[in-house]
């Protein structure tokens, strides 16, 4: 087998620097005409081919640059959930020798179509999107394009785009089995519907509750727009609905603050009365008073994970990236059996009192 014709094989030839044969072949006027002329007979002449692919790598990697677009939420800055995805990210690319941009999604970005400007002008190598929903559907303007591009912990459902994201159908059948595995039988879900990953965790939770003898018509949804306030209101709507409910699981840690503040003020004891359970596994749920059950996304890998898959790509071009990453479940003191008095009545019947002798 004949051996690769390199840059290094040419200078060594000519007699020059590698640097010169690569300023030769990147046609830089700083090269002199016969240098220039003498490499190029010679990489005729030895059958030298370039590798277009590493020379444009070449000249998009001066930037060594990556860029994190958020979406345009007046709180997004705040969200420790976004925090987490960013130290990942952040550590992960640090490590590679490569900056974090950091953008949000406005308006403006989209009108100048700030997400290809980025690439084409060099100012980043790659771009990552947190946080994205279904509602930005500028997205689908990255499909079909071969550019360094990806989803961390979400999915687009309308576009072929690369994405790193925790397994959260494997999330919804966890957390559904957990609290039926502890006997509840009337639940109560506070939920975010605008992300897909959080469709498919509420579809594959809706299943396992029924796989478990979980009713269908016993489990009440609610919309809690990601939001400790409308979380608050989905738990005392739910409650009202139902004030059998044993159980209420929480799509969000921070969902699950706002219905555990709610029950505290509404004098309801968890997990006493009623057990609550999240999903994230936030820094701070460790410290929720009681200490709050919830399935670890483990936020900072995906992160992580995400800008080693985007690095990736960059450096040797297209790739296709569909990665779902395992959770599990921490189960801590929010969560227990549902009250005795409760569980006694759906297992037996009331007994009959004895009639009295005449």
């Amino acid at each position: 087998m004949l051996r690769t014709v390199t840059m290094k094989d040419i200078a060594e030839e000519c007699g020059v620097s590698l640097s010169t044969v690569s300023l030769v072949l990147s046609h830089s006027p700083r090269i002199s005409e016969p240098t220039r002329k003498q490499v190029m007979e010679t990489c005729e002449r030895l059958g030298y081919q370039p590798n277009t692919h590493a020379q444009n790598l070449a000249l998009r990697a001066s930037s060594r640059t990556l860029c994190v677009v958020l979406p345009d939420l007046t709180d997004i800055f705040s969200d420790p959930y976004v925090g987490l995805l960013l130290n990942g990210i952040y550590a992960t690319a640090d490590e590679h020798g490569y900056q974090v941009s950091i953008l949000r999604a406005t308006s403006r970005f989209l009108r100048k179509r700030e997400h290809f400007n980025l690439l084409k002008s060099h100012r980043a190598d790659g771009l990552l999107f947190v946080a994205s929903s279904l509602y930005d559907q500028y997205l689908v303007d990255l499909d079909g394009h071969n550019i360094p591009v990806l989803l961390v912990n979400s999915i687009f459902p309308d576009a072929a785009i690369r994405y790193v994201a925790a397994d959260h159908k494997a999330a919804g059948r966890m957390a559904a089995e957990h609290l039926a595995r502890l006997g509840h039988r009337h639940v109560g879900v506070v939920m975010g519907t605008n992300i897909q990953t959080q469709v498919d965790l509420i579809e594959a939770c809706g299943e396992a509750l029924v796989d478990c003898g979980v009713p269908a018509d016993q489990t009440i949804w609610m919309d809690g727009r990601f939001n400790e306030d409308f979380a608050r209101k989905a738990a005392r709507q739910i409650l009202q609905e139902n004030p059998c409910t044993t159980a209420i699981l929480t799509t969000s840690d921070k969902m699950a603050a706002g219905v555990l503040a709610d029950l505290h003020e509404a004098g309801v004891s968890v997990p006493n009365q009623v057990s609550v359970m999240g999903i994230d596994n936030l820094p701070a749920s460790a410290h929720l008073c009681p200490a709050l059950t919830t399935i670890d996304l483990h936020l900072t890998q995906i992160g992580s994970r995400a800008c080693e898959r985007l690095l990736a790509i960059v450096k040797e071009g297209e790739k296709p990236c569909e990665e779902l990453r395992p959770v599990h479940l921490v189960e801590r003191a929010s969560t227990a059996p549902p009250p005795a008095a409760m569980a006694t009545k759906k297992k037996a019947p009331a007994a009959r009192k004895k009639k009295k002798k005449p």
